[in-house]
C-alpha cells in the first residue's frame, strides 16, 4: 500500500496521501501539520458520507479547496478511502485520472485475482534477465499513453510496483503486468490491441 502512494506522490504537486480502511490508516505519508489537515478533513469527509448514506446515495469524491493546497479523497470500496493533500500547482483533473488507476490497483491487490484476461500474449516465452524486460518498457508506456493519455507514466509506475511485488520481472511474466495495466484501458478493444501490441514487443 505504501508503494501506492509513493507512486501517486510522484504527480507533480502531492504533497502527502494515506490510505484508511474502517478507521485504520493502512499507509501514510501525512506528518505534522499535514496530519492535522488529514484528521480534520476524515471527520468532514466521514459527515458527508453519512449524509449521502442517508439520502441513498454513495460517496463518489471529495474535494476539500484549502487555498494553497486541496484534500482529495476517493473510494476504494465502502468504509475504505484514498486521501491525497495536493498543492494549488497540481493539475488536478491528471491527479484524478491517477487516483482512480490506484483505486482499480488497489482493489486488485486486496481480491488476489486477476480482473482482465489477457490470454492474446504469449505466456511461453523463455525468461530472461531484468535488464532485457526494462528495455521494454519505454514502448510500453508509449501504448499506454495512446490509450489513457498523460497519466500513463504515473498509471505505468504503479503496474510495474504491483507487478515486481508479485512475479519475476522477466519478459516471461509479461502477461501479469499487461493484466495488471489493461485494467486502465477504458474498453475490451482497448485492451486487446494493448495486449496484441505488447505481443508484438517481445516477439519480433
Amino acid at each position: 500500500m505504501r508503494t501506492v502512494l509513493r507512486d501517486l506522490e510522484s504527480v507533480s504537486g502531492v504533497r502527502c496521501g494515506c490510505i484508511v480502511r474502517d478507521g485504520e490508516v493502512l499507509a501514510s505519508t501525512f506528518i505534522g501539520d499535514s496530519a492535522a489537515t488529514l484528521a480534520a478533513s476524515r471527520e468532514l469527509v466521514g459527515a458527508i458520507a453519512e449524509g449521502l448514506e442517508l439520502l441513498g446515495r454513495e460517496l463518489d469524491e471529495v474535494l476539500l479547496d484549502l487555498g494553497e493546497a486541496s484534500v482529495v479523497v476517493v473510494p476504494v470500496e465502502e468504509g475504505f478511502t484514498l486521501t491525497l493533500l495536493a498543492g494549488a500547482e497540481t493539475n488536478l483533473d491528471l491527479l484524478r485520472v491517477v487516483m482512480q488507476s490506484s483505486v482499480r490497483q488497489i482493489r486488485m491487490m486486496l481480491s488476489r485475482a486477476p480482473q482482465v484476461s489477457a490470454s492474446s500474449v504469449s505466456t511461453k516465452q523463455p525468461d530472461t534477465s531484468d535488464e532485457d524486460v526494462e528495455r521494454l518498457f519505454p514502448k510500453i508506456i508509449e501504448l499506454l499513453t495512446v490509450s489513457i493519455g498523460p497519466a500513463a507514466r504515473v498509471v505505468f509506475k504503479h503496474g510495474v510496483s504491483m507487478w515486481k511485488a508479485s512475479h519475476t520481472p522477466t519478459v516471461g511474466n509479461l502477461v501479469s503486468l499487461v493484466e495488471i495495466l489493461s485494467v486502465d484501458l477504458a474498453s475490451d478493444e482497448d485492451r486487446l490491441w494493448f495486449c496484441q501490441e505488447v505481443e508484438r514487443l517481445h516477439t519480433g
